[in-house]
């Protein structure tokens, strides 16, 4: 017994030995690992949040890419200090790889049928991201790439709250494509390109497929270290102020950012900057390849943007805002943390840019206050969608247009399939039933939301909300405890109905 003793207090301190030379912890694996996650069909019954008593830990990303405009390759490698936030022993983690999803053979077609032909105007391309190696703590270890999903078996299984780090040796090819990565005559654009790690919660692994419809991405918040080597006569455009160095006859520009879900830029050897600074000291600036006179009007309209959702939620926080036009298969733009991308038809053709207005909301709800985008889209998508009408319309212009939308969704909904706010994006079969669904009926219910609590109580709940899960993540139950705690009302009820009931409210 007293050998048996000496040697498990021996094996103990090699242990964390371990744990202080790299951050892994040599532990028994565990025999339930997590599973897989699949989306979810159904909301969960509202219950008081947990995770606003959690203290953040943040995973960080080191970059390096070597690109390539004349054959649209890419070359790099990506560290990943990975902190275990799952409450579980690991002894594999999950990466998600979103371009693979663009390879000839991929089980899930990640564009429509009705879109083909916007996101390959001059036909089908196909793109790829390989993973020739990969090290944890310096040792190379087994790894499977299947499609999206890059499953790394840790040397040493990680405790919760210890943290290690992957490093990926990775090639890439870029589609010509319109789409958020893609490239085109004018440059090449990279945003939901980067493999970032799956979220592990209470469910297990979000490795959800990349669905032709939505925003199908769910990270935590990250810091990210990026450094781009591209030919010299191309700029790179990304969140925060770059640092530009030349070096053989190769442009090197570095990113430092904090607290972001994932990290997206553009390069184009074509683009001129515009800028504006708001009011409250960010820097604004518009990356345009197209000559169009309407720069300024772009520009002062994300100011005024910028300042309203800061005023109404929270600071924006980080000091610069980039907008890069890039060729997109919807015409208006798509978000990502700091940079926006915006399409050249919706620059050169829009009437008013309003959908500028909705994607600089999207910086607070999902890149900001996180959620699972799959698996409950109106957290983002209705929130940004209501908020963004009491930018553009007065009380009453507000009123009148919620009635004229609401008498259009109760026409609708009874044939729209499916039509309840806990639908996953799986569940759609075209972008206009996600969106009558997503954006619309969850429009309608914060509207409702905003009428039932009162002006002012709905404000303080939207700075509340924002208090409490900013660079974390927020599931329905957090959202609606947040409003039942600021408003004293029970609320339970009125989002049981919203959310999960297919006939529609009352207003």
């Amino acid at each position: 017994m007293r050998i048996k003793i000496l040697y498990t207090i021996k094996l103990i301190f090699l242990c964390w030995l371990c744990v202080f030379a790299c951050g892994c912890a040599a532990v028994t694996p565990d025999p339930s690992p997590m599973p897989i996650k699949t989306p979810a069909a159904t909301v969960e019954p509202l219950l008081s949040p947990t995770s606003a008593t959690i203290p953040p830990q943040y995973n960080e990303y080191t970059v390096k890419l070597d690109i390539h405009p004349s054959d649209n390759t890419v070359t790099g490698t990506e560290k990943i200090k990975i902190v275990n936030t799952s409450g579980r022993v690991l002894d594999k983690v999950y990466i998600n790889v979103p371009l693979n999803a663009f390879s000839e053979n991929a089980s899930v077609r990640p564009v429509l049928d009705e879109h083909i032909d916007t996101v390959f105007p001059d036909g089908i391309n196909y793109g790829y991201m390989e993973i020739n190696s990969v090290y944890v703590c310096g040792e190379e270890v087994e790894f499977k790439l299947d499609e999206t999903v890059l499953s790394v078996n840790l040397p040493a299984a990680l405790p919760p709250d210890e943290w290690t780090e992957l490093r990926i040796e990775l090639d890439a090819k870029i589609p010509v494509m319109n789409h958020r990565t893609g490239s085109g005559e004018n440059g090449m654009w990279f945003g939901s390109f980067l493999p970032i790690l799956a979220v592990c919660d209470e469910n297990g692994w979000h490795t959800d497929p990349y669905y032709p419809i939505g925003d199908p991405f769910y990270a935590r918040a990250a810091n990210f270290n990026v450094s781009i080597t591209t030919p010299p006569e191309f700029t790179v455009v990304g969140p925060g102020v770059p640092l530009i160095t030349d070096q053989d006859d190769k442009k090197i520009t570095e990113f430092s950012t904090k607290l972001s879900r994932d990290f997206a830029f553009a390069i184009s050897n074509s683009y001129t900057k515009s800028s504006i600074t708001t009011p409250s000291n960010v820097e604004i600036s518009l990356y345009t390849f197209s000559d169009t006179a309407r720069k300024p009007e772009l520009l002062e309209l994300a100011s005024r943007s910028l300042e309203y959702f800061s005023n109404r939620i929270g600071a924006y926080p980080y000091s610069t805002l980039v907008i890069a036009e890039t060729r997109l298969f919807s015409k208006g733009g798509i978000e990502y943390s700091g940079v926006i991308f915006i399409d050249s038809d919706y620059l050169l053709a829009s009437e008013s840019f309003s959908s500028i207005t909705h994607e600089i909301g999207h910086q607070w709800f999902y890149n900001i206050i996180g959620n699972n985008q799959i698996d409950f889209a109106w957290m983002g998508e209705g929130l940004c969608s209501f908020l963004q009408e009491g930018f553009l319309l007065n009380d009453v212009e507000l009123d009148n247009k919620m009635a004229e939308e609401y008498a259009y969704l109760q026409s609708i909904i009874p044939e729209t399939i499916p039509n309840t706010l806990n639908s996953s994006l799986g569940d759609f079969e075209s972008w206009q039933d996600y969106y009558n669904i997503h954006y619309l009926r969850g429009k309608m219910m914060f509207y409702s939301l905003y009428k039932h609590m009162g002006k002012e109580s709905f404000d303080s709940f939207l700075i509340e909300y924002n208090r409490r899960f900013s660079f974390r993540i927020a599931s329905p139950k957090d959202l609606a405890q947040t409003a039942e705690d600021v408003s004293g009302m029970e609320l339970g009820t009125f989002f049981e109905a919203w959310i999960n009931e297919p006939e529609l409210p009352h207003l």
